[in-house]
């Protein structure tokens, strides 16, 4: 056993003997059965957008690489405890009204959702009788973003396996929180203890077990489904550029703005359409009088683009490796010309890419528009071809720090 793997062992006992002890006298009391979970994608909690926040919201233990937090809600008292192991502390977020938090918290985002997320779930008449609910990770996606998915999928698993697989109740208010609502997850069963992980495209397809595998979610949450991807002599590899993460999710955030925008323009006029995403090209040219030339285009990627969804989920069903090729060409061309979102050294980095030989098509992931996901060919160079980007860009034009790796999701096995 590997020394990577033997210190994830010994954490997860730790764990295990924390987790009992902290919460044995309280469990009883309580009379709830906690549940253990392993958050499906990797998460950085400790990141720079958490300490902007006032420090980490959620209790968190971490050890080398990997980032823990540890958290049980007690629905019945409309209560949530969290709790920071190493420092033996109790954070108590209230589930009545956000006037009710504590003023020093009032400002932060963590406990909003939690609030929110729960008040969702009791509004809709159902029971959360008790959850004890473990995140890890070892690999941060940065600033935040992966941690709020990755809260949504253990919330989603959590739910799934206390006898509610309905997760209509998620559909918010602003369309952005739904958008990553629909990535469902495919976590760790409670009795397996293998760490999971993955990457969040733009399509909302995550990729599992050494991306052999996916989930696949449609745009109304009403179907989820496994893809076996068959990529033969291909693979996804991802390169992250730390650098330019808060310049694009700024830019992303713009777009969203411009999305409501024309949502709100439309909504005038057909105050049925709920979402941007329940609209097609022929709705959208009926409505096209009472848009600007701009958000006419952002609307015409957000409909394409999820029609590019099915057609991305089927074609790696299929193993279509050319329709793979062209729906990532595709949507990367029009992210920057009918979505502008672009950046000149990002341009120029992808355009040496695809100057490699076995790099079939690159592009950007959706708001961690920091992280590229690149189709290669398997061969002895890939290695070598992230050693050379590495060399030629990190630290450079504003780029930062560049990781570059396979999606590799299961690194421990039992």
């Amino acid at each position: 056993m590997s020394q990577f793997q033997r210190s994830i062992r010994e954490h997860e006992a730790y764990l295990r003997r924390a987790f009992s002890e902290q919460f044995d006298a309280f469990i009883h009391k309580s009379k709830v059965v906690p549940l253990l979970f392993f958050s499906p994608i990797p998460i950085n909690i400790m990141g720079s957008a958490m300490e902007e926040n006032g420090g980490s919201i959620l209790p968190t233990v971490s050890s080398e690489q990997r980032v823990y937090a540890l958290m049980y809600p007690l629905i019945d008292r409309e209560e949530i405890h969290c709790y920071w192991l190493e420092k033996d502390e109790r954070v108590i977020f209230s589930m009545d009204r956000q006037e009710k938090l504590p003023p020093n918290q009032a400002h932060l985002s963590w406990d909003m959702y939690l609030q929110g997320i729960m008040q969702q779930w009791l509004g809709s008449g159902k029971r959360l009788q008790g959850a004890c609910i473990l995140l890890s990770s070892d690999l941060p996606v940065g600033e935040g973003f992966g941690v709020e998915m990755a809260m949504r999928f253990v919330f989603m698993r959590a739910l799934q396996m206390l006898g509610d697989p309905d997760v209509s109740w998620l559909h918010w208010n602003k369309s952005s929180q739904k958008e990553q609502a629909l990535r469902l997850c495919l976590a760790s069963q409670q009795d397996s203890l293998q760490l999971k992980g993955g990457l969040v495209d733009l399509y909302g397809i995550i990729y599992l077990e050494h991306a052999r595998q996916a989930i696949y979610a449609d745009t109304g949450i009403q179907k989820k489904v496994l893809i076996e991807i068959e990529l033969s002599a291909y693979q996804f590899w991802v390169l992250h550029l730390e650098g330019v993460a808060k310049e694009l999710q700024a830019i992303f955030h713009a777009r969203y703005l411009e999305g409501q925008e024309a949502l709100q323009a439309i909504q005038k006029h057909d105050p049925s359409i709920n979402y941007l995403t329940e609209l097609t090209i022929p709705q959208l040219e009926k409505y096209r009088f009472c848009l600007r030339a701009h958000l006419y285009q952002r609307v015409r990627f957000i409909i394409r683009e999820n029609l590019r969804v099915i057609q991305m989920a089927y074609a790696l069903e299929s193993g279509d490796i050319d329709q793979i090729k062209a729906l990532m060409v595709e949507s990367a061309r029009e992210l920057a010309s009918d979505y502008g979102i672009d950046h000149p050294v990002i341009r120029e980095l992808i355009a040496d890419l695809l100057r490699h030989p076995s790099v079939a098509a690159v592009r950007m992931t959706g708001e961690l528009g920091s992280i590229l996901l690149l189709l290669v060919q398997e061969s002895d160079d890939v290695i070598g071809l992230g050693k050379d980007v590495i060399e030629s860009y990190q630290d450079k034009h504003g780029i930062g720090q560049i990781r570059f790796h396979q999606m590799v999701v299961d690194k421990s096995k039992n």
